[in-house]
């Protein structure tokens, strides 16, 4: 039954078969929308699809004519591409009727197309409706796999799940009986436990099938499982009763299973106590690990005398979602003077008393005895006290509490009044005679941790700067490459780190091709890690070297030797078989002689002196990452390595420090890095996306895009990721920032109902809808310290470069080319724009003059070189 007629305002009605269209990859799918003209008078009505590429759907008849008061059925066929070519999932359509006659006059309706996933192999068939699950810890998500048996008898089908641990998976019918052209649907149930194990973020999996009868055909789905962030901490105060100037530590211990950061500040009751080295400290720490934050109280003011005070303090310790747990503790005091000074001065007073009434009540001779007798005494009195004094004063004292007396403090030359000299989170006494690390030295082996870090946190011996002998320093380990220090060969491919590192394979991906081989039986193979197909015969290395060098051979291309390679040989190990099938012939040239033919080569124009540095992502090694060119060189140098994505590139105005998006730990965060691509550090820590970076004039500050709140807002933050906050604060989606002079942000809104470009204050104050255009307007750069925008317009009705001031006036278009531009950046001298364009058949970066004059092809290259940043 079709759905009930959708009421417009205007006189029109449309009406569909369904809100929901369901279709299969590379196959059609038709469906009908039905028009209404209630007007008074014929009309004609274009019908147009948004939200899906152009070249998915196919509209029988565009523009129908409809006489006034009558129905017209529209078909619309939908086709997307094969399924390699796209991901199953619900893709929101907007299907948009406008009369010709009264162009004010149209509907909108919205529809949502649910693209099943479909994989065939052979008598295999797999139709699942999703292929994106998301599960928080601790629960359940069911995944529905319908089975196809399109063989001609009956047949048992295995149902396996690879990739993620197997001890979250069930299901209760693993095999299925199908008879032929018949289906089935079994259920899996992935179940991911509650703890720091069960690592937030996008963990791509496998559903695969497996025949009985032919247990060569496999048919499998590409998923991927989205684990939800969840938070939780404990923390503890050790000791919780301690003497001033003792040292003291809170631990926290991140129970989530993402990395957080924990904001700790300590309070004393009436402003009597003062802490060391800070009342407000930050630990950043990985899910499941614990932290310590050490610290010593002084009391402000110590009676004279003795007698014990008490001083009474807390902790606060709040998590980034302003979660926050209380530690009560209690610091005591004593006077300067130890309670036995005061007998002894009374026997002191009292012993000269007594010599001068002796002095006095006798001859001189008497009084002289009597007086060298109660100095004697007096004298006595007091060296004792002396020397009661003086042995503290020597050395037995430990001063700092941290197992070490001043005089053996004095002996190695660390600070007795500090229990930890070198600030590497240990105690004196424990480096010295626990750990033999040297005490004065934070790094003890020079391996770029702390000695700290490697106790508390990594797990690493902190005297040996390669604790797992990989050929890695444990700290290049930790910081750049994200490897496991403790374990020589991190993703088990039978490749140490180290290896792999210098053969530029990816130590955290045992096939980093993914050609079916890891990376360790392809070198003792002989075959290439980074070539999928060694030999270039069509064939990958995995299909090549499932029986080692036997046959057919991964290193030859034509194992057989009779003339036809590997990839198109019906039987690539035997030289008498049949020749080749038609399809693979045709692909062979012909000897027909051919007339040779003079080509005139195409004249490449001299590349024009570019300044500055550019950023841009590129996948050219297989993955995308970024790379910092150099114009004036030709340089080019690849900044990032991880196995996520690497984007945004975006420079600091001193270009001391960049900025950008990665997706190395399952979801988007913002971090920062040296321009060599060192120091990499990751500043949100958010299990929301956070993405496109922009700096402030200054340097001070970043803005990013971030859903955090449920929709997409520019957010604002320090540039080591502190103070946090929200600056757009709109229910519509608002990305992409931009920064001006005068403290003023341009970005991208589609609150007008399309994309259009605003500026604000850095404060979100005064938004200001700058295009007003009924195209799409998006992706702002603002000019470095200046009033001058680029972003790109649809206007034209293809992506196009276009020029603004900071007022929307003085409006230029730069670029005029049928294929799409887009992503424009400045130079830093205003002189030259960047942009991604694909006029040469593949994403380039381009460059031009900004009044859009001499284009140049900065990149050449037949990968996708996209996202420039210049400075």
């Amino acid at each position: 039954m079709p759905d009930e007629p959708l009421q417009p305002k205007q006189p029109l009605l449309v009406r569909l078969d369904s809100k929901e269209v369901n279709a299969l990859p590379g196959r059609v799918t038709r469906t009908s929308l039905f028009i209404t003209n209630l007007g008074q008078a014929e009309d004609f009505f274009e019908v147009s699809v948004q939200g899906i590429p152009l070249a998915w759907v196919s509209i029988t008849t565009p523009v129908m004519r409809i006489p006034a008061g009558e129905e017209r059925e529209v078909p619309l066929n939908i086709q997307p591409p094969p399924a390699e070519q796209v991901q199953a999932g619900s893709f929101p359509l907007v299907i948009r009727v406008v009369s010709q006659a009264h162009p004010e006059d149209h509907v909108e309706v919205e529809v949502a197309l649910v693209l099943a996933a479909l994989a065939v192999e052979g008598r295999i068939g797999i139709l699942m409706e999703a292929v994106q699950f998301t599960v928080t810890p601790g629960e359940r998500v069911s995944i529905p796999v319908m089975i196809l048996n399109q063989g001609l008898e009956e047949d048992s089908f295995r149902l396996a799940v690879e990739g993620i641990p197997a001890g979250w998976v069930s299901t209760a019918t693993a095999v299925l009986r199908i008879a032929p052209g018949d289906k089935r649907e079994a259920t899996l149930v992935i179940s991911v436990p509650r703890g720091p194990q069960s690592r937030a973020g996008r963990t791509p999996f496998q559903i695969r099938v497996f025949s009985q009868m032919m247990p060569d055909q496999v048919a499998s789905v590409a998923c991927t499982l989205t684990v939800a962030a969840y938070t939780q901490f404990v923390s503890k105060l050790d000791p919780v009763r301690v003497e001033g100037g003792k040292p003291a530590r809170v631990l926290v211990t991140n129970q989530g299973n993402i990395q957080q950061v924990y904001r700790l500040s300590w309070q004393g009751q009436g402003a009597t106590l003062d802490f060391e080295p800070s009342p407000v400290q930050e630990l950043r720490l990985p899910a499941g690990e614990t932290g310590v934050a050490q610290f010593v109280p002084h009391p402000r003011q110590k009676r004279i005398l003795a007698g014990e005070v008490s001083h009474l303090y807390r902790v606060l310790v709040t998590s980034a979602e302003k979660e926050t747990q209380t530690l009560n503790g209690e610091v005591t005091s004593r006077g300067w003077l130890p309670i036995w000074v005061l007998p002894v001065l009374v026997v002191v007073c009292l012993a000269m008393l007594c010599a001068s009434w002796i002095y006095f009540g006798r001859s001189r001779t008497s009084d002289a005895s009597a007086t060298q007798t109660a100095v004697q005494v007096a004298a006595a009195t007091q060296t004792a006290s002396f020397n009661q004094t003086a042995a503290v004063l020597i050395g037995e004292q430990d001063s700092d509490g941290d197992g070490l007396t001043n005089r053996e403090e004095q002996e190695l030359g660390t600070d007795p009044n500090n229990p930890d000299t070198d600030r590497d989170e240990l105690l004196d006494g424990d480096e010295s005679k626990r750990l033999t690390t040297d005490p004065k030295n934070p790094d003890s082996d020079q391996d770029k941790l702390s000695d700290g870090e490697e106790v508390l946190r990594q797990g690493t011996d902190p005297k040996n700067p390669d604790t797992d002998a990989d050929g890695l320093s444990d700290g290049d380990e930790a910081m750049q490459h994200r490897t496991d220090p403790k374990k020589p060969d991190t993703d088990s491919d039978a490749l140490n780190d180290g290896d792999e590192v210098a053969r530029k394979t990816n130590p955290l991906k045992a096939d980093s091709e993914d050609d079916g081989l890891n990376d360790g039986a392809e070198v003792q193979l002989g075959t290439d890690p980074l070539r999928p197909d060694t030999d270039s015969d069509r064939l990958t290395d995995g299909v090549e070297g499932k029986n080692g060098r036997e046959c057919p051979d991964p290193l030859n291309p034509d194992t057989d030797g009779e003339g036809i390679v590997d990839g198109l040989d019906l039987d690539p190990c035997n030289p008498s078989n049949p020749s080749l099938t038609a399809t693979a012939a045709a692909g062979i040239p012909s000897v027909t002689p051919v007339t040779p033919t003079v080509i005139v080569p195409t004249v490449t124009p001299p590349p024009p002196a570019l300044p500055g540095l550019i950023l841009f992502e590129s996948n050219r090694e297989g993955n995308p990452e970024i790379y910092l060119g150099n114009p004036s060189s030709g340089s080019l140098t690849r900044l990032t390595i991880s196995p996520g994505v690497d984007s945004q590139p975006a420079w600091a105005p001193d270009r001391s420090r960049i900025a950008f998006m990665s997706s190395r730990e399952g979801n988007n965060e913002i971090y920062v890095m040296n321009p060599d691509g060192t120091a990499q550090v990751n500043l949100t820590a958010n299990p929301a996306d956070d993405q496109y970076p922009s700096w402030s004039p200054d340097g001070q500050w970043i803005a990013f895009t971030t859903n955090r709140d449920g929709n997409l807002e520019i957010y604002m933050m320090r540039a080591n990721g502190a103070d946090v906050h929200n600056v757009s604060n709109n229910p519509a989606s608002d990305f992409d920032p931009t920064w001006l002079s005068g403290n003023r942000l341009a970005f991208t809104s589609n609150r007008d109902g399309n994309q259009e470009i605003y500026i604000m204050n850095s404060d979100g104050t005064g938004q200001t809808n700058l295009t007003g255009h009924a195209a799409n307007d998006s992706l702002p750069n603002g000019l470095p310290d200046g009033d001058r925008i680029v972003f790109t317009s649809e206007r034209d009705g293809n992506q196009e470069i276009y020029s603004m001031n900071a007022s929307g006036g003085s409006l230029t278009r730069l670029t005029n080319n049928p294929p799409q531009d887009l992503s424009p950046a400045w130079s830093a001298d205003s002189a030259w724009v960047a942009f991604t364009t694909n006029r040469d058949g593949n994403w380039e970066i381009y460059v031009i003059r900004s009044d859009g004059s001499q284009p140049y092809n900065y990149t050449r290259n037949p990968v996708t070189d996209t996202n420039p940043a210049w400075r």
